[in-house]
């Protein structure tokens, strides 16, 4: 017996019919969690960092944590979220135009991480944090954002 892939070929050369994209389902949830791994260690350092900041006595540097770094996605992050829900759910005719949302964003929110001199500050913070945002973040979107387009044929 013909594996899928074998009969997906034949279908679309003999017959002339094109199929719907397929969706890797594994490797997109693997690329996603990976992308919900980084937010959590970039959120987890910088619970660290705002504690750090407090301890600190210094009322700036209070302040600061209190209501500075609330947005690391540059107000992507729920977008990014639908959008990733959406692929997953979507039926297959929608798959392409749905992976293309998720491209984007993932371009719009590197831009931003590369950008924002938010992320070069907290991976060099003097408060003793080890933090690697940027070039974590920036990974898991490029993963991300590889593996959609890999999976999404």
């Amino acid at each position: 017996m013909a594996t899928a892939s074998e009969q997906r070929v034949w279908i679309e050369t003999v017959l002339g019919y094109e199929l719907p994209p397929k969706l890797d389902l594994k490797r997109i949830q693997a690329a996603v969690a990976a992308y919900h791994d980084a937010l959590a260690d970039v959120g987890n350092g910088v619970v660290g960092l705002q504690g750090k900041m407090r301890d600190s006595g210094d009322p700036l540097m209070k302040r600061i944590a209190d209501e500075g770094l609330s947005d690391l996605t540059g107000g992507f992050r729920v977008t990014m979220s639908a959008a990733l829900m959406d692929l997953l759910k979507s039926p297959a005719p929608e798959r392409q135009r749905n992976a293309k949302v998720v491209h984007k964003l993932c371009g719009k929110i590197a831009d931003f991480v590369n950008s924002s001199p938010l992320f070069t500050l907290l991976d060099a913070n003097p408060l003793g944090v080890p933090l690697k945002a940027q070039a974590g973040l920036l990974q898991a979107l490029k993963t991300l954002d590889a593996e959609i387009a890999a999976s999404v044929v």
